[in-house]
């Protein structure tokens, strides 16, 4: 017989155990997920099937639209007054059509609602758009993920770039958006910010739909976090602990792909819950 308190330690000390245990330890399963986790298998098979719904945030898709579409999206969005917006998308040059690259370096300057992409290029430094390289008064949020590259499983986002005080975008629009709580603190310091998978599901609308009669998405955005961007770029596909196979002995291992505007969004809705896990 042991006591209570030694049991309850044992437990607990088991689940955290295999909460960190890595599925390769479990057998020769030669796969280049690697780094697949028992929380994986939490994430992708065990949690609830049902989708939770956030209409607090609304996801703009561009599709392939332009820049002079892209500006068109950005008016109409802002015609329905949210209370702010995540513009993933970088604009890095300037291009012909001089009117439309002016037109959207005012847009940034005068809605100080508005995050813009920045994203850290290994051993290039920072790409950002042309029209926040050089004013500071734009607000600026990093859209790299933790770890990136081909079948790279993301599990977290990246929170700070060095010295330089560039946070990610989703902690510019909680901290700057969000009441002030414990969670914010705490990410304050963070170098990088664990993603807490859920399934969700957030209003999308078409730019197109939306530019073509804003009024009628007036009550979808109106007071609400708008993230602006693609969600079928194959660029910005990334992989996601949904498994949708167990890993076989030939090595072969599947997950879903996701694209980073909808992890972005699923990332600042928990947040907005007070949802925040940290590992050990």
């Amino acid at each position: 017989m042991i006591g209570p308190a030694v049991f309850v330690a044992a437990v607990w000390i088991c689940i955290n155990f295999l909460f960190e245990l890595n599925l390769s330890a479990l057998g020769p399963i030669n796969s280049i997920f690697s780094s697949f986790s028992i929380k994986d298998i939490y994430y992708g098979k065990i949690q609830s099937k049902k989708e939770l719904y956030d209409d607090r945030i609304v996801l703009v898709d561009i599709d392939t639209l332009g820049r002079k579409g892209i500006l068109g999206c950005l008016e109409a969005v802002d015609s329905c007054k949210p209370r702010a917006v995540g513009v993933d998308i970088l604009f890095p040059d300037l291009k012909d059509d001089m009117t439309t690259d002016m037109l959207l370096a005012a847009y940034a300057q005068q809605h100080r609602n508005s995050v813009f992409a920045v994203n850290k290029i290994e051993d290039k430094g920072l790409k950002e758009s042309f029209f926040t390289k050089n004013d500071s008064l734009i607000k600026k949020g990093l859209v790299n993920f933790g770890k990136e590259g081909e079948h790279m499983v993301v599990r977290t986002l990246l929170n700070k770039v060095d010295a330089v005080e560039f946070r990610s975008m989703v902690y510019q629009l909680y901290t700057a958006f969000a009441e002030r709580n414990n969670i914010s603190d705490r990410l304050k310091n963070e170098t990088e910010i664990e993603i807490f998978y859920k399934r969700m599901r957030f209003p999308e609308i078409k730019a197109s739909a939306l530019i073509a009669d804003p009024a009628s998405f007036k009550k979808i955005i109106n007071d609400k976090i708008v993230l602006v961007g693609a969600t079928n770029d194959a660029g910005d596909m990334h992989v996601t602990p949904y498994s949708t196979a167990v890993p076989e002995g030939n090595g072969s291992a599947g997950f879903t792909e996701s694209p980073g505007i909808e992890i972005h969004a699923m990332t600042l809705s928990l947040l907005l819950s007070g949802v925040y896990v940290r590992n050990s």
